[in-house]
C-alpha cells in the first residue's frame, strides 16, 4: 500500500543534509556478504541453532521467490516440511533438524507494508511456536 505516509517517510529524510552522500554511500559501496555466505561462513550448526523465518511477498520483483535467494531460503524451508511448491504451508520448527521455515503472501518485496495483518499475524504465530512451544 503506497500512500502520502509511505511516500513522505522516503521524501523528507532526502532533504536532510548529507542525505545524498548517504544514499550514495548505499548505493555505491560493497554490499557486503549475501545469505550464501553468511551461511557458508556459519556452517550448517547455525541453521539448527537459530530459528529463521521468512515471509517473502509473492510478487516481490527486488528479490523474487523465484530467484538464487528465494530458491536457496526455499529449499532450506522446504527440507524438513510438507510445503507445496508455491511456498505455501506451515513448517513445524520444532521437529526440523533445519530451523528455516518461511510463509509466502500476497505482496511485494516488504510485505509488512502491502499485506500487513497477514504478515502480523504470521510473525505473531511463528514468535508464539519458538517462544512458547
Amino acid at each position: 500500500r503506497v500512500d502520502d505516509e509511505l511516500v513522505d517517510s522516503f521524501f523528507m529524510p532526502a532533504q536532510d543534509e548529507g542525505s545524498v552522500e548517504a544514499l550514495s554511500q548505499i548505493y555505491c559501496n560493497d554490499p557486503g556478504k549475501t545469505p550464501f555466505d553468511l551461511h557458508a561462513e556459519y556452517g550448517d550448526s547455525t541453521l539448527k541453532d537459530v530459528p529463521i523465518h521468512l515471509v517473502w511477498g509473492n510478487s516481490d520483483a527486488v528479490t523474487p521467490l523465484e530467484g538464487g535467494v528465494g530458491q536457496f531460503y526455499k529449499q532450506l524451508a522446504d527440507a524438513d516440511t510438507d510445503t507445496d511448491a508455491d511456498g505455501q504451508g506451515e513448517v513445524d520448527i520444532m521437529d526440523s533438524d533445519c530451523l528455516v521455515s518461511m510463509k509466502v503472501l500476497d505482496g511485494g518485496h516488504v510485505p509488512f507494508d502491502d499485506n500487513f495483518v497477514e504478515s502480523n499475524d504470521e510473525l505473531v504465530a511463528w514468535l508464539d511456536e519458538v517462544i512458547v512451544g
